[in-house]
């Protein structure tokens, strides 16, 4: 294999040259050409018809995203630069066991997501995913997840989008980090705050095309380079690690911790899925977006699709990366710009550095725009109580909070790097600790006409607690570098596998809904009948969510859950469609 290794390249070498800044150039003319399309474009026609206002256009594109938009914009608010970085890392260091987090979840997005959660979100006419437990449930669970959609963007995604658009930039063009950090900063607020839901979406449909050219590049260009699936296998079976090509891994005499072991996931990662793609407000605010039911499942299965390549993508070639460069086993972190920089010739080199910057900004946007969605309809509104807002003062509020949100998530990166650990088993991590109680609470309320706004909040505070409990203890034991023992339910609870952890929390939150709403009182046939009460019409989301809108409040009466301003433009919403 010494004939097909690249010779070595010094990670702070800029690997660019002529032809790869004109790829770079022309990427980014397109990227900015999207942008003022996007912006600037709006028909007089639609606008008459919809009566959309300044902050419907701003925070959910007007609600006019076709499934073709819908499903490229899915795709890319989830494939951020921390994909690149910790898929790769996690294929380098774990093998192919990861992938099913990626096939796993083209199941969820486009089949749990389209076809079972989406038609109650459209119906209610939701802005954000925090109001269904609100409508549902009671206010206290909207604020509950409210808050923790802002923690997770501050925690996982755009703190460790950062991390590793910095490291991408270093490794690739030799760029200071804390310089990568402010430009990256920089483009993507600016954009984002500028152009709103529409120009994030449109952007990203352009994205995907570039980085899915690039990755699949890649992916063909890596196996080439260990000498196809055969050479692959034959070089792990060399240094007695073929169990890397296994999906479902276990620990074994010569490996004995797996990250990914099979019984977690089998039965513990269905509760990050349910979690991430049914309940975050940056992946369901581009289902809210679509103009109907039909577009939003179909950009629901397109997603799906899309997501069945990326192990291709990122996974591979990290594995192939750990075969060819030595150096990579001393930083995983650091398999996939190697490979980008040592594989690919000049001008796909271009391209798939404009592929990952175009990732790298698409996740930023996506949780800019979303997050800043959760802080003026959840926080922002609900504080008000009737006070009127402006449209302009809430567009105003929405541009604040992302530049709030840049700061923690900067102030929060020494810790991610700190965490001593690879980039996607950390986020994955977090995600286990937070998510199971609210993918309980979800189900429940569209499965179980039974769960009680008792039980909902029971089972929110107390599987978050467990969890905070658990993240708190880990990361001080990781940060001050300690091993001592724990005792064996201390050794259980805070240093078992996450995704076992996730099994417990699952099953102890399930359990605990059941019970607790067994001994309460259930929820009102009114408040049931805003999720429950009437079909979403297949081709267009006005008269279905309207006639539901009719019957739960008649004229002169307004629901309790509803401050007066939502219901003020609940009403002039329908009267002007």
């Amino acid at each position: 294999m010494t004939s097909t290794t690249p010779t070595a390249l010094d990670p702070t070498t800029v690997a660019l040259n002529a032809l790869d800044w004109a790829f770079v150039l022309i990427y980014f003319s397109a990227l900015v050409g999207v942008i003022l399309l996007s912006t600037r474009f709006r028909s007089s026609s639609e606008s008459t018809s919809r009566g959309d206002a300044e902050s419907e256009q701003f925070f959910l594109a007007g609600r006019s995203t076709t499934f073709f938009a819908v499903g490229a914009s899915l795709f890319m608010s989830n494939i951020g630069s921390e994909h690149f970085i910790a898929l790769a890392a996690a294929g380098a260091t774990s093998g192919l066991a990861v992938a099913s987090f990626e096939w796993m979840a083209s199941v969820f997005v486009g089949i749990v997501l389209g076809r079972v959660f989406a038609p109650f979100y459209l119906r209610t006419g939701l802005h954000t995913v925090p109001k269904f437990l609100q409508l549902r449930y009671a206010a206290g669970a909207r604020r509950y997840h409210a808050m923790a959609t802002v923690m997770m963007a501050i925690l996982t995604k755009v703190s460790a989008t950062l991390y590793s658009g910095a490291i991408i930039l270093r490794v690739l063009l030799g760029w200071p980090v804390w310089f990568s950090l402010i430009m990256i900063l920089v483009l993507t607020t600016l954009y984002t705050s500028l152009g709103g839901l529409r120009a994030v979406i449109w952007t990203e449909v352009l994205q995907a095309l570039v980085l899915l050219s690039g990755g699949l590049a890649l992916a063909v260009l890596s196996l080439r380079a260990v000498g196809n699936f055969a050479g692959l296998r034959e070089l792990l079976v060399a240094e007695n690690r073929v169990q890397m090509l296994d999906l479902l891994q276990w620990p074994s005499a010569s490996r004995p911790w797996v990250e990914y072991p099979w019984p977690g996931i089998v039965f513990g990662l269905p509760a990050l899925e349910v979690f991430y793609w049914c309940t975050d407000q940056v992946v369901v605010q581009r289902v809210l977006s679509a103009k109907s039911e039909s577009h939003a499942r179909g950009g629901s299965l397109f997603c799906g699709f899309l997501k069945t390549l990326v192990p291709f993508m990122m996974v591979i070639p990290g594995l192939c990366a750990y075969l060819l460069f030595p150096e990579v086993s001393k930083n995983p972190n650091y398999a996939y710009p190697t490979a980008v920089a040592r594989l690919l010739p000049h001008g796909l080199l271009g391209l798939m550095v404009s592929a990952m910057l175009a990732a790298l900004m698409s996740s930023l946007a996506s949780t800019f725009n979303s997050t800043s969605t959760v802080v003026v309809y959840d926080f922002v509104i609900e504080c008000c109580g009737g006070n009127r807002i402006s449209d302009r003062t809430l567009v105003l509020l929405g541009r604040t909070a992302n530049v709030v949100l840049c700061a923690l998530s900067v102030a929060w990166i020494p810790i991610v790097e700190g965490m001593d650990e690879e980039l996607y088993y950390y986020i994955q991590s977090v995600i286990s600790y937070i998510a199971p109680p609210i993918a309980v609470v979800f189900v429940a309320g569209i499965l179980w006409r039974r769960a009680t706004a008792a039980a909902a909040m029971t089972t929110l505070l107390v599987g978050g607690a467990l969890g905070l409990v658990r993240f708190v203890v880990e990361i001080t034991l990781r940060l001050m570098h300690r091993n001592a023992s724990l005792g064996f339910l201390g050794e259980v609870f805070f240093r078992s596998n996450f995704l076992y952890f996730a099994i417990f929390s699952w099953i102890f939150s399930a359990v605990l809904l059941i019970v607790v709403s067994l001994f309460t009182t259930r929820s009102s046939e009114q408040q049931l009948e805003v999720i429950f009460g009437s079909s979403v019409d297949a081709g267009s989301r006005q008269p279905a969510h309207a006639a539901s809108r009719r019957r739960v409040f008649p004229e002169g009466v307004k629901d309790e859950s509803l401050t007066s301003f939502e219901v003020e433009r609940v009403s002039t919403s329908a009267s002007c469609r």
